[in-house]
């Protein structure tokens, strides 16, 4: 699998800057103008083509309405889970504007990011996205995520895990699994966001992406300190949505178990 190639952050003039950003009015303003734009650029066949704009208009429709399909085929209100609209357009461009080509999110929801991702992965000619999520067909989601995604024609490069993601990741780590970009939305407890954080970290490639939403609660924040101090990742320099933490792997820097008594790092705990 290629790796990302990492991008220009600030104090650094070596290495290349992969994420320019276009005009936001095309890749945040209506759905036409931004499937013309992804038709143009990108070499994609006529099932490609057909299948992001549908999906793109398809996800207006969703954040339009606030209602979605379940599982048997029910229309049920769409809670404030989902990220928004913007938030899927600056995942969309942040995977395709770095060529992702294999995708993991922990969380699953609705399936917006999903889909943003999945949309994504048929511009690109990637290889796939993988969700892990146990709550997908619990009395609150109904299963609507996975509808969601099949009802895009999206499930082809589609796969969802029904597990606790702190048991499924060290398994995908065992199975020599990689991906280019992490996306980390499940529990937001601390525990289980650094538990998230620390095995995303090893499935991404040297330059790959881990994402963080809801970067405004302090845990996120302080589990983003410790990678910056103990890890050696960087924040990422471009992005739109003010609540991702977006951050770069920039070399492998696991702590060497043999020196403990001080390869550590005090970080910032926030509040």
């Amino acid at each position: 699998m290629n790796a990302i190639a990492e991008p220009t952050v600030p104090g650094s003039a070596t290495r290349p800057d992969t994420f320019v950003p276009d005009d936001p009015a095309i890749w945040y303003g209506g759905t036409k103008e931004l499937t013309e734009f992804l038709i143009a650029r990108y070499p994609m066949d006529e099932r490609n083509r057909r299948i992001v704009g549908e999906s793109l208009a398809y996800l207006d429709r969703f954040y339009a309405t606030r209602r979605t399909e379940n599982v048997s085929g029910e229309m049920i209100p769409v809670t404030t889970s989902p990220i928004s609209s913007d938030e899927g357009r600056a995942l969309l461009q942040l995977a395709i504007e770095n060529g992702v080509r294999r995708s993991l999110e922990i969380g699953f929801s609705f399936g917006m990011s999903t889909s943003h991702l999945l949309v994504a992965n048929h511009v690109v000619g990637g290889d796939g996205h993988t969700a892990i999520d146990p709550f997908q067909l619990s009395d609150y989601y109904q299963g609507a995520g996975l509808k969601n995604i099949y009802n895009q024609n999206l499930g082809g490069r589609f796969g969802w895990i029904a597990g606790m993601s702190n048991v499924v990741l060290p398994s995908l780590l065992e199975k020599a699994q990689r991906f280019d970009l992490v996306f980390i939305d499940g529990s937001h407890l601390f525990s289980d966001t650094f538990i998230d954080a620390y095995y995303a970290y090893q499935l991404v490639p040297v330059g790959g992406l881990i994402v963080f939403d809801d970067k405004y609660l302090a845990a996120v924040r302080t589990v983003m300190n410790i990678l910056r101090t103990n890890f050696g990742c960087v924040d990422y320099p471009y992005h739109r949505a003010k609540d991702f933490g977006v951050m770069v792997k920039t070399a492998t820097n696991r702590l060497d178990w043999t020196k403990f008594d001080h390869e550590f790092v005090p970080f910032r705990v926030e509040d």
